[in-house]
């Protein structure tokens, strides 16, 4: 009980935040653990799903697994579903490229300095 006020209170500050237009990916991140110790897994999905597209180096793979795992929990939610499936068009959109980049040599790794 106690660990539910706990994460009920830090979901209130979260959302704080958001409100205040504070979009960090760590945000993200946090708000789906907090969401998901509430057994409230179609959002903690969602936020997980975007912290990983949008984290300074994108995660594509675990970023689909969840925005996909969000949107079959969601099923019947139609404005939940069209952001997810926007979101989803837009790291296909980016997975292109980047393979697009590889074939054309044009995805190079940064020089680690000595």
């Amino acid at each position: 009980m106690k660990n539910l006020v706990k994460n009920e209170l830090a979901l209130e500050n979260f959302n704080k935040a958001l409100d205040m237009g504070y979009r960090s990916p760590q945000l993200k991140y946090h708000i789906g653990i907090v969401y998901g110790r509430l057994r409230q897994l179609a959002p903690a999905h969602e936020y997980l799903g975007f912290y990983y597209a949008d984290k300074e180096r994108p995660n594509f793979k675990l970023a689909l697994y969840h925005l996909n795992k969000a949107l079959k929990l969601y099923e019947g939610n139609q404005s939940h579903m069209e952001i997810i499936e926007d979101k989803i068009r837009e790291i296909k959109g980016e997975d292109k490229k980047k393979e697009e980049r590889a074939r054309n040599g044009l995805y190079l790794r940064p020089v680690s300095s000595y």
